[in-house]
């Protein structure tokens, strides 16, 4: 029996064009950016000595143009790759899954490969809600027939894809303990605060639980109340220099409180920070758009040691925990945090956690699968085109 292979499908608005696909995503490892590729179908007759052209556009979008000041644009598109697919020059041999579209499609199926060029953005957005523009960095993958690399694109022979661009990371090097100190004093009254913030480890995949623990030793004259527990996402726009954080996973905890003077309180906790677990996604950082079913929280930014992160455009990310001790309305609140790097996993399990249920147009007995490709993102996608079911 044949290996089943999902490949996504999408055809030009002429219906002269059509595109299949066997992944949505450039996966970035630590080595390489995996290709995106797939066949293109064009009718009988329809170029007439026109190409197919491949073209990748990443769009920075960071405010709305309502908040335009001074000549100071927040839109700006870069064409990443702009290539010709058919006829090709280069020869390069199709993928297994490449040769079971072209027997099924028939002569007119071309197969083709896309690249992303090293250190590309991630995909990154916030959708601010209501009609305003998405913020973030996208990416859309276009197909269309043209005379030559210069002409533009005309919506009705166009097929576009909307895609990400992900990072999943291998880290073979040794998980360090993570741990932060902080020594809080007070002048009226005299007396201090002792407090250590703790994770297992420094490196944790998306879905993983993450454990910590704090003790806090009470020298001082004031009443510590309670403590609450937070995942925090920073994020920093690199075109406009603008910071901010949100909170993505949170834990308030009464449990050896309150702390009085003279006395101490050490406790565990563990939190998880998904995507799929936040009441409201608004106003919070994901790696595709809002309403897709597969989202997740983004990766944390890594850089080689070689790049600068002043010449980095996108949106920078990174996480942390914090973690906040009451101390009443005059002694005020103390807070502690211990960054940690979030990251995808090559591991099967987390490929098998981010799997979702999909909708099936067409099977047949060569074992492909056609669905669909929407605006609206579903199911499984990093996996896609890596593993077969």
């Amino acid at each position: 029996m044949a290996n089943t292979i999902k490949v996504f499908h999408k055809t030009a608005p002429n219906g002269r064009v059509s595109c299949y696909l066997s992944r949505r995503d450039f996966v970035e490892t630590r080595d390489q950016i995996e290709p995106v590729d797939g066949v293109v179908v064009v009718s009988n007759d329809y170029l007439k000595g026109r190409s197919i052209f491949a073209q990748v556009r990443v769009t920075y979008q960071f405010g709305q143009e309502e908040d335009e000041i001074l000549g100071n644009y927040y839109h700006k598109e870069v064409d990443l790759v702009r290539k010709k697919v058919y006829p090709s020059s280069e020869s390069c041999k199709p993928t297994e899954i490449q040769d079971r579209l072209i027997a099924r499609l028939g002569s007119n199926a071309y197969p083709f490969t896309v690249s992303l060029p090293a250190n590309s953005p991630e995909s990154v957005t916030l959708e601010p809600g209501g009609k305003d523009k998405l913020i973030g960095v996208t990416y859309d993958l276009r197909l269309y027939a043209a005379n030559n690399e210069e002409e533009e694109a005309h919506k009705r022979n166009t097929v576009n894809f909307n895609v990400r661009k992900i990072r999943i990371v291998n880290m073979k090097t040794k998980n360090h303990h993570s741990q932060v100190n902080v020594y809080k004093t007070f002048l009226m009254p005299p007396g201090h605060l002792d407090i250590e913030v703790s994770l297992n480890k420094d490196i944790y995949y998306h879905g993983q639980q993450i454990d910590g623990a704090f003790f806090i030793n009470n020298k001082s004259k004031k009443i510590v109340k309670y403590a609450k527990c937070e995942v925090v996402q920073h994020l920093e726009c690199t075109m406009n220099n603008y910071f901010f954080s949100q909170t993505v996973a949170n834990l308030d905890t009464h449990e050896g409180f309150p702390v009085v003077p003279g006395t101490d309180n050490q406790k565990s906790f563990r939190l998880v920070a998904l995507a799929s677990t936040l009441n409201n996604r608004l106003g919070i950082a994901l790696d595709g758009r809002y309403r897709d079913e597969d989202v997740n929280l983004p990766s944390s930014t890594l850089t080689s040691p070689e790049q600068d992160l002043n010449d980095t455009m996108g949106v920078l990310v990174s996480y942390s925990v914090r973690v906040t001790f009451n101390c009443g309305s005059i002694g005020g609140n103390v807070s502690v945090e211990v960054p940690f790097r979030l990251v995808h996993s090559p591991c099967p399990e987390e490929k098998k956690m981010l799997k979702r249920t999909q909708s099936v147009e067409s099977y047949s007995e060569d074992g492909i699968v056609f669905e669909d490709f929407t605006r609206l993102r579903r199911g499984q996608s990093i996996s896609d085109g890596t593993s077969y079911a």
